[in-house]
């Protein structure tokens, strides 16, 4: 997990709009429940071309975003814009739906994201989760730790939106090179900047099954317990440890579907760190990058953009299919403040 300093309000507050560069060389910690389950499923069909994201720099005010961070340049932001529309070309309706304010507030959440997985520095794209490799600690291999035999067998996180897990490694690669050299060589992933974006916005636009028993922050000592003698959740479970406290509705969903539905932030905070920030006792919750501040950064890009926020209750903000969000986020300032920082609070 990436360190974060403290920062004073004006410095926080230039934070937040640093999620425009996407500048990561760490992570937050690892997407332990991120889905096995994806598909090809593109559910709109608008256009046969992939949008240019140089182009439509304009429309989203990305130059106004980047005004007061003095180290970044134009022609690296056209880097990054130039690699993101290389590597939307296979995904024709990633922020490209028709829906011109929708695809708007889809980019602002895409950002959000990668914003919250990654710390952000001098470079990019960024290459490895933080203290990684680690055989003991970075594996996340669902068939145990094969990297005591190939150190290079470790699915921790890399690239925008911090792909791990054997099985994800296995379906990008199945999808990107149709088979499965990144999951028999995961390290092809760390230093190709259009890999790199590929995989965020392939994890973005696939179905990911998502839920289950989840952990908080310290650690639930019956995680396993749970998973393996009530695989289908506390409904009928005997074991009187595994509670509704501790579990998430199983299902399978996009973040593309989640932004153009009443899903929304919610279910794409759901999809991408669920288990960590979604269910109903995380003590996640208020952490830096973590549900409150995920929600406020979306807000706050969407005002830097001029969109205006989605929400017309704001006391509290009506996030849906992300249990611990529901009823529990306040962002009234946000109305008068697009360079808030804090401004949300739970109940």
């Amino acid at each position: 997990m990436c360190q974060f300093e403290k920062q004073s309000p004006i410095k926080t507050s230039l934070l937040i709009l640093e999620i425009i560069l996407l500048l990561g060389v760490c992570f937050t910690e690892s997407n332990n429940f991120k889905g096995q389950g994806q598909s090809n499923k593109k559910p709109f069909q608008t256009s046969s071309e992939s949008r240019n994201f140089t182009s439509w720099q304009n429309c989203v005010n990305i130059a106004k975003s980047l005004e007061y961070i003095d180290y970044v340049s134009q022609q690296s932001v056209n880097q990054w814009l130039k690699n993101i529309t290389n590597a939307s070309q296979k995904y024709s309706t990633f922020c490209n739906t028709g829906d011109d304010l929708a695809d708007k507030q889809e980019f602002a959440a895409f950002f959000t994201i990668i914003r919250s997985e990654t710390e952000f520095s001098y470079g990019f794209p960024c290459s490895r989760e933080l203290r990684c490799p680690d055989c003991v600690h970075c594996s996340y291999n669902s068939k145990g730790l094969q990297c005591l035999q190939n150190q290079n067998l470790q699915y921790y996180g890399r690239g925008p939106i911090q792909l791990s897990w054997d099985y994800n490694y296995k379906a990008f690669s199945q999808s990107y090179f149709g088979d499965e050299r990144f999951l028999n060589n995961p390290t092809l992933m760390e230093n190709n900047p259009e890999i790199s974006w590929v995989s965020a916005i392939w994890f973005w636009m696939n179905q990911q099954g998502y839920g289950g028993w989840c952990m908080p922050q310290a650690g639930w000592s019956e995680h396993y317990n749970c998973n393996a003698k009530c695989p289908n959740g506390p409904q009928g479970c005997t074991l009187t440890q595994c509670t509704h406290d501790h579990w998430l509705d199983q299902k399978v969903g996009s973040c593309l579907d989640a932004m153009h539905s009443s899903g929304s932030i919610g279910e794409v905070i759901n999809i991408v760190n669920g288990g960590y920030d979604c269910f109903p006792t995380t003590t996640y919750f208020i952490n830096f990058g973590h549900t409150l501040k995920r929600v406020e950064w979306w807000g706050t890009i969407l005002q830097n953009w001029g969109l205006g926020l989605p929400w017309t209750n704001l006391k509290p903000v009506p996030i849906n299919k992300c249990p611990r969000a529901v009823n529990h986020i306040y962002c009234t300032q946000l109305k008068i403040n697009q360079w808030c920082w804090g401004c949300c609070s739970e109940i």
